[in-house]
């Protein structure tokens, strides 16, 4: 056996079905998978071992920049009523319990600090599946102030009183393609079978430093990655912004980069797994709406 295949039993049966229909007339679960392709073993599990959960900083060469946990508000504070004074205390509950699916497997963790600046914090902050509730949270303020100037286009009418055109309205197409970018990332990771980096290094016998344990299931890509990237078109389109570039762009591009950053952070995914999802996330979008040719992802 391949010592990249995935080989950990799991509950969870690959399947190439969804509950989630497409909005545009493409079936997105047909769509060209994101192909594994230069896929640098070596490299990868370098950058794994160079990580510094301490530190404020990734290693030479890594795709994905740090972003600071301070991109989810001022302080310990999320934007919007969903996330408040997330702090690492608020999830001590969940992993006080020995044998709990999100104990600690780090004795050297403290479960008690509150969110600072390292990558401990990032990935902390990643650790529940609640990808697209940053992008909600985040749209809520930026509509609220003002800070995200929405353009008629393709998703919006311009009118933010229309029923079509409601934050409400924005929200459901936040999680709709966020179900769809997830339901591709699903069939990618039972195609590719992509071993965890526990289980690469288990089989090389090298020790490796883990925030929480891995999921059931393989690598490639990320869901998280995956739904990240799905959002941030979403937005982008909405902004008619296709670079992200503009000043609510590039936090939307932040966000999009912290989400996948704190699943790196915790030793559950390759760096590969996050740029590959961000842009299957990304693509979702566009080929979905017929938005072709689709501006080229920022990953």
């Amino acid at each position: 056996m391949s010592e990249l295949l995935y080989a950990k039993q799991s509950g969870l049966a690959p399947h190439s079905n969804s509950t989630f229909s497409p909005v545009g007339q493409v079936d997105y679960l047909k769509l060209p998978h994101i192909p594994l392709t230069t896929f640098d073993v070596d490299r990868e599990v370098a950058w794994m071992q160079a990580r510094s959960l301490n530190d404020a900083s990734v290693p030479d060469g890594f795709p994905i920049p740090y972003v600071s946990p301070s991109i989810l508000g001022p302080g310990t504070q999320n934007y919007g009523p969903f996330i408040v004074n997330r702090t690492v205390r608020d999830l001590e509950p969940y992993i006080a319990s020995p044998g709990d699916e999100y104990r600690f497997s780090n004795p050297n963790v403290d479960s008690r600090h509150a969110v600072g600046d390292n990558l401990l914090d990032v990935a902390i902050c990643c650790m529940d599946d609640i990808g697209a509730q940053f992008f909600v949270d985040w749209t809520i303020h930026a509509v609220s102030t003002g800070k995200m100037k929405l353009t008629p286009g393709k998703f919006w009418s311009g009118n933010l009183r229309r029923r079509e055109g409601g934050l409400v309205w924005i929200i459901d197409r936040l999680n709709k393609y966020a179900c769809m970018a997830l339901s591709r990332a699903w069939v990618q990771k039972w195609t590719f079978r992509l071993a965890r980096p526990e289980e690469l290094f288990a089989r090389r016998a090298l020790p490796l430093t883990m925030v929480y344990p891995s999921p059931n299931h393989p690598s490639y890509v990320s869901g998280h990655a995956a739904v990240a990237g799905a959002c941030a078109a979403v937005l982008a389109l909405m902004m008619n912004d296709p670079t992200l570039e503009s000043e609510a762009g590039a936090e939307v591009l932040a966000l999009a980069n912290f989400t996948f950053l704190g699943r790196w952070a915790a030793g559950i995914h390759w760096a590969k797994d996050g740029v590959d999802g961000l842009r299957l996330g990304w693509e979702t979008v566009m080929y979905s709406n017929n938005s072709l040719p689709y501006p080229p992802s920022p990953w």
